[in-house]
């Protein structure tokens, strides 16, 4: 009885090594298909903004700007303006608005330093396409617009001569310079 014992024991252990190893190394499938499938390509979205139709790069770009009327020289009471155009040409595939923003403009250089005391400069986002009618306010803080895909937003420069300006300032130049920034916003937001 022994042997007979021993041989139900190791049948057993066998029978239970064979249904584990069933177990472990795979399903029974009746059907069995395969189907090749080639290689996709996956492409990143171009981020793709301009200013004035120049390509606004990492790390700022120096884009200028020419003042739009009046044509004559800039006198007290008789302001210039200039526009600025931000545009969204990101080529997502979902609809990826940015949010531009202008700072407060900033007098960078003059040819006479009178000059720098007595300019004035200011930003604005017009709802409409006429930078003489935009709103301008006095502490100039900035602005910004939420620009959708494929759509561009139009924002305003005023300079003028502070009231009482010496008339010595006539024909001399400054440099008004313009922190403009575009930030990704994501997708439904």
């Amino acid at each position: 009885m022994r042997i007979t014992a021993q041989l139900k024991a190791a049948a057993l252990i066998g029978l239970a090594a064979v249904v584990g190893l069933l177990g472990v190394g795979g399903t029974w499938a009746l059907w069995n298909a395969v189907v090749p499938s080639a290689a996709g390509t996956v492409q990143a979205a171009d981020f793709k903004i301009t200013l004035n139709e120049a390509d606004m790069a990492v790390a700022g770009t120096a884009v200028q700007v020419t003042p739009a009327g009046p044509s004559g020289p800039l006198t007290p009471g008789a302001p210039v303006y200039a526009a600025l155009t931000v545009a969204n040409h990101t080529d997502a595939g979902t609809p990826m608005p940015v949010i531009a923003a202008v700072a407060a403009p900033r007098i960078t250089q003059a040819s006479v330093p009178a000059l720098k005391n007595a300019l004035t400069a200011q930003v604005s986002a017009p709802t409409s396409g006429d930078c003489t009618q935009a709103r301008y306010t006095e502490a100039n803080t900035g602005t910004s617009a939420t620009i959708p895909q494929d759509e561009s937003r139009r924002f305003c420069l005023r300079m003028s001569l502070r009231d009482g300006a010496s008339t010595t300032l006539r024909g001399q130049c400054a440099t008004v310079a313009v922190d403009v920034t575009a930030t990704q916003q994501s997708p439904g937001a």
